[in-house]
């Protein structure tokens, strides 16, 4: 018996993870499977999920003491339900009610980028730092705000939802439309989105021989190889990325003057393709610029982080 392991999810725009966990972070045992779309497929992919792990928890003479599940959207932790999660045609699903009556075990739901903020803070790059913002670009974009040594969530929950901020105006009685939200431009499948139109234009690219002369195989790893190449083209979609985010960065740094940015998230495995350029647009845009510093956890954050949560590792939540 180990009460101090747990079953810990994070629900992706594209993948599932599942990790068994203990309280110092330590990954005992992993799943990974497709993110399908819409609540029942949702439910029936984290109820599978959970039962492969109790599976690998069992072979290791382990025996979980409650499971932890980081969600996209707006989240209700009190309630247990995903509330939206677009890009997974989520709406009102209830997960931690299903699952604790299915395994018999405690469960509680999280907000996954917060939970990767607090993972960070905890066990990654945001050690001994007060005040910093988690800055995940993949599927979706959002922020997790760490601040004053806490995760700060807002009035209900729907804090640091940055994706939806509006790029451009759209006139008065008009409302903002999905094509003038930031997370239309900066997010891994808006620069794909944006790539395949580029390449359809410039056959003398390398990234358009990369894709097998096919503007529906770009994707963000194509982009990087090009990059890294010096393919001219790839640079430019990079660096065109970094100039609408810095705008967004450059805002938060001048209301909330956090100490460093730290990048999670798919597209932030550019590395120095992306930190650099951004480096330089943080800089116009913001009275003062911090260090844009690369996510320590990758892509294990927000389940450790929701983990770390369960356990009551997260202090208070403002």
């Amino acid at each position: 018996m180990s009460p101090e392991t747990i079953l810990s999810l994070d629900i992706g725009g594209t993948k599932t993870l599942g990790i068994l966990v203990n309280r110092s972070a330590e990954v005992i045992a992993r799943q990974l499977c497709p993110s399908p779309r819409g609540n029942e497929a949702v439910k029936d992919s984290v109820i599978d999920l959970i039962s492969r792990l109790l599976s690998s928890a069992q072979e290791l003479g382990i025996q979980p003491s409650g499971i932890a599940i980081g969600a996209p959207g707006f989240v209700d932790t009190r309630s247990g339900c995903m509330m939206e999660a677009d890009n997974l045609q989520v709406e009102k699903l209830c997960l931690t009610g299903p699952v604790e009556d299915h395994f018999h075990l405690p469960a509680r739901l999280f907000h996954d980028v917060r939970s990767a903020a607090l993972g960070e803070a905890l066990f990654g790059a945001g050690i001994g730092r007060r005040d910093f913002i988690f800055l995940n670009i993949g599927t979706g974009v959002a922020v997790g705000l760490y601040l004053d040594g806490k995760i700060y969530e807002g009035a209900d929950g729907k804090a640091g939802e940055i994706g939806h901020f509006a790029h451009r105006p759209v006139g008065p009685g008009n409302p903002c439309g999905l094509e003038e939200r930031l997370e239309m431009l900066v997010s891994g499948p808006a620069l794909v989105r944006r790539a395949a139109v580029r390449v359809e234009q410039e056959h003398g690219s390398l990234l358009y021989q990369l894709a097998g002369r096919d503007p529906g195989r770009v994707t963000t790893q194509l982009i990087r190889e090009a990059a890294f190449r010096k393919d001219a083209l790839a640079v430019h979609l990079i660096e065109e990325t970094a100039d609408y985010l810095g705008a967004a960065i450059g805002a938060m740094l001048d209301l909330l003057n956090p100490e460093c940015i730290i990048l999670g998230g798919g597209i932030a495995q550019m590395g120095d393709f992306l930190i650099e350029p951004l480096q330089r647009s943080v800089a116009r845009y913001a009275i003062e610029s911090v260090p844009l510093i690369p996510a320590v956890l990758g892509g294990d954050a927000g389940a450790i982080g929701a983990a770390a949560w369960f356990f009551g590792l997260g202090g208070s939540r403002g």
